[in-house]
C-alpha cells in the first residue's frame, strides 16, 4: 500500500505550476487598470450605457482572473474586498485628472465587474487558466 503525504513532488491536479506567471499577468492588468485612470481614452458613445459597460469589462477582466487564480473561501473573501475597495479607490483616482468625470455610476459598474468576474471565475471559463497551465506546464517536460 502506498501513500502520499504533503511532500509529493507531484503537484495535485488543481495546482497551478506556473502560479508566479499567472501572478504577474494579473498584477499586470490591475496596473492598466489603474493606468487608464490617468490617461484620456476617447469614446465616441455610439449607445448611453457604453461608458458604464466599459466599467464593467475593466474590473470584470482582473477580478476573474484572479478569482481564477486564487479559489480557497477565504483567498476569495479578501479578493472580493480587495477589488471593490479598488472599484471606489479607481473612481475616486479620476478626480486627479482635469479630464475624466467621477461619477457613483461608475463606481457602481466597477463594483458589478467584480461581481461578474466572480461569477465568471465559477462557471466553464473559469476552468481556462488551470487548463492552460496545465498545457503549457506539460508542453516544456522534458
Amino acid at each position: 500500500m502506498t501513500t502520499t503525504n504533503s511532500t509529493s513532488v507531484n503537484p495535485a491536479p488543481t495546482a497551478l505550476r506556473l502560479h508566479w506567471l499567472w501572478l504577474g499577468l494579473g498584477l499586470l492588468s490591475i496596473q492598466l487598470l489603474i493606468a487608464s485612470c490617468f490617461i484620456l481614452i476617447p469614446i465616441r458613445s455610439t449607445f448611453p450605457l457604453e461608458d458604464k459597460l466599459f466599467h464593467l469589462a475593466a474590473h470584470a477582466g482582473p477580478a476573474w482572473w484572479f478569482f481564477m487564480l486564487y479559489r480557497a473561501p477565504f483567498e476569495r473573501r479578501a479578493l472580493l474586498t480587495l477589488f471593490l475597495a479598488l472599484a471606489i479607490f479607481d473612481e475616486a483616482l479620476q478626480q486627479l485628472t482635469p479630464y475624466h468625470i467621477v461619477e457613483t455610476w461608475d463606481a457602481l459598474a466597477n463594483a458589478l465587474g467584480v461581481g461578474l468576474g466572480l461569477l465568471l471565475a465559477d462557471t466553464r471559463i473559469g476552468r481556462l487558466l488551470m487548463h492552460t497551465d496545465h498545457f503549457l506546464a506539460n508542453s516544456f517536460k522534458d
